[in-house]
């Protein structure tokens, strides 16, 4: 961690001017080195805290809902907390975000008994995709294997990575030695959880993957056949590559596109399907159909709002948001909706619930309007700000309802009350 290297920096320089009997700079160099030592431990609290779902013990309190079942969280909000992060809604990017990088006070931050709940789920997600390896987040799965009781696999597992492999986002920071130095320094752990020993498809994966790219022309679709919809693995191989390989073996682009886009993978590249202008359309219809009424008026629709919107309505992103269908296979989401046509709450619309109508809020002050303006969602022209209860800060599109479980005292920000 960054405030880590504060400390090393005021340690050390707080040795080297001590021998040279520098007494002023001395004392800077120790205040550095105390200040370093309070932000990684705040650091390490506040990542135990919020970001790592450990099993509760006895006497603790529980931050998060049962219905919460990840065990590390990847994306907080005032409201919501999700399994995914911003660059990607992989299980093993949202464990690895908060396992890197690796260094001598990860044995602090992370707990043995969060280490053995979650690992599982991080070998699960990691194993049965190629890119957590190529991209280096293969590094951290092999550290926590370590911390859980198997030195000898992880550095097994470790040597044999590529040097490639230490180069990529995951592992970028990382090295062979400083990985092989964290697992033989990892305690013993004299009851290591079992290991589930099943083949990855990792493991049965062709050697390589088809690496040829050239131009595609996005399929003769870019206005849905992008980047994005391009790198969706299709089974191991990202839709990019596949089409890729077949235009390398002699297939004409658009006969590629339509091969592998509309007959072997339509689901996950059926945006770049050329033959077809309405299949996507049904296609992400079966998979993320339109919501529901009642799932419109729930706490499901904050989404941002895209060309079209997907939110996760069952599963571990429940929640979650995507510009593109969810990928149900993976795991990550079990059931999906799609936002798009919901209505956006004006403010004529009134749901059941922990809302009401305006008369329970009255209007912003100068200070609480601006503050609502600051902290609300853009799409809320005049957004309810909750100013006292559990809700606190919270912004609605509806006005609260007065209630002790919510929101005591509310108000209203105009369009221009800040001005």
């Amino acid at each position: 961690m960054a405030y880590e290297s504060v400390t090393l920096y005021g340690m050390e320089m707080t040795k080297a001017w001590k021998e040279v009997g520098a007494l002023r700079e001395t004392a800077t160099a120790k205040r550095v080195e105390e200040t370093g030592m309070f932000l990684t431990a705040s650091e390490v609290r506040s990542a135990r805290k919020y970001w790592h779902v450990e099993p509760i013990q006895k006497g603790q309190v529980k931050i998060f809902p049962a219905v919460y079942q990840a065990h590390v969280v990847g994306i907080l909000w005032q409201t919501m907390a999700q399994l995914q992060t911003w660059f990607g809604n992989f299980p093993y990017l949202a464990y690895g975000i908060q396992l890197l990088p690796i260094t001598p006070i990860s044995e602090s931050r992370d707990s043995l008994a969060w280490l053995e709940s979650m690992y599982a789920t991080l070998a699960e997600s990691c194993e049965s995709r190629t890119d957590c390896t190529e991209s280096g987040w293969k590094i951290l799965q092999i550290a926590a294997l370590a911390s859980v009781g198997y030195r000898e696999k992880a550095a097994e597992q470790a040597v044999g990575l590529t040097p490639k492999v230490f180069e990529d986002p995951g592992g970028n920071g990382h090295s062979l030695s400083n990985t092989l130095w964290y697992i033989a320094t990892r305690p013993m752990v004299a009851n290591p959880i079992p290991l589930n020993e099943t083949k990855s498809k990792q493991a049965n994966a062709e050697p390589n993957a088809p690496s040829i790219e050239p131009d595609l022309n996005f399929c003769g679709k870019p206005s849905t056949c992008t980047d994005y919809v391009l790198d969706t693995i299709a089974d191991q191989y990202s839709c990019r590559q596949r089409i890729s390989w077949l235009v390398s073996s002699g297939s004409p682009v658009d006969k590629a596109c339509v091969q592998v886009a509309s007959l072997e993978f339509p689901r996950q590249c059926g945006l770049c399907d050329p033959s077809s202008e309405t299949k996507p359309d049904q296609m992400s219809a079966a998979m993320c159909p339109p919501c529901t009424a009642e799932e419109c008026q729930s706490s499901l629709n904050r989404c941002p709002l895209y060309k079209h919107t997907y939110v996760c309505s069952e599963g571990n992103n429940y929640g979650g948001c995507s510009p593109f269908p969810w990928a149900l296979e993976d795991g990550i989401c079990s059931t999906c909706c799609e936002l798009t046509h919901c209505p956006r709450f004006e403010e004529t619309i009134r749901v059941k619930g922990n809302f009401s109508d305006d008369k329970n809020c009255s209007q912003c002050s100068k200070t609480d309007c601006r503050r609502a303006h600051t902290q609300c969602p853009s799409h809320m022209a005049t957004p309810y700000l909750c100013l006292k209860g559990p809700s606190f800060g919270g912004c609605s599109a509806q006005g609260w309802k007065s209630s002790s479980d919510t929101c005591l005292e509310c108000c209203q920000a105009s369009e221009d009350c800040d001005e």
